[in-house]
């Protein structure tokens, strides 16, 4: 229970903390960090502790901290002195999604579809991250116009896996977009909370 007492601390020290542009995201990332901690205690403290790279909870992160965000809108955020309303996850202030892709694909041996997203993110340290967009966020997955949603399995940045489905079938993907980068957009508010919470359990 040690991560989740490092977690609720940090919690507790957002509340008594003014409203700024941070504030939400920075309790939305604190708490898809609680939700796998309460879940996955064990990895979630191999995470933070030992580095490990097993269990994808980069993945989980993000799509339990726009899950986070989700629930909190509508609200305000307080930007350069002024107060904003945001109402959707596509807000730019938010800087979570780059827009909406459409792709089509086909669906593998192992029941997977890879992202095929076209539109193609070009950033980093002299344009180093050249590279397609992530699968951010499932908005539609259909096959002959009828939808496949309940046949999801699970997704990452990089496929979907389904089941009761064959390989072969054409699939079409609509889906927010989001950058393929770690330091951009969700991942930073994820990343900046993970360095905190490492920092704080260091001290114990």
């Amino acid at each position: 229970m040690q991560v989740l007492s490092a977690i609720d601390e940090q919690l507790n020290v957002l509340t008594f903390s003014k409203t700024n542009f941070t504030l939400i995201p920075k309790k939305c990332a604190l708490l898809a960090y609680k939700k796998y901690a309460q879940e996955e205690p064990e990895q979630m403290f191999n995470y933070l502790l030992n580095q490990s790279r097993s269990g994808g909870f980069q993945n989980k992160l993000f799509k339990a901290f726009v899950s986070e965000i989700e629930n909190e809108l509508p609200f305000f955020i307080f930007k350069n002195k002024k107060q904003i309303l945001v109402n959707s996850i596509l807000d730019p202030n938010l800087n979570i999604f780059d827009g909406i892709s459409k792709f089509t694909s086909k669906v593998n041996n192992q029941l997977k579809i890879k992202n095929e997203t076209r539109e193609i993110y070009i950033g980093g340290l002299k344009s180093s991250i050249i590279q397609p967009y992530f699968i951010g966020k499932l908005i539609s997955i259909k096959s002959n116009n009828l939808s496949l949603k309940k046949k999801v399995v699970d997704y990452t940045f990089n496929f979907i896996k389904l089941k009761d489905v064959n390989p072969g079938d054409t699939v079409s993907v609509k889906h927010y977009r989001a950058y393929p980068h770690y330091q951009m957009g969700a991942m930073t508010h994820i990343n900046r909370a993970r360095l905190l919470l490492i920092s704080q359990l260091k001290q114990t």
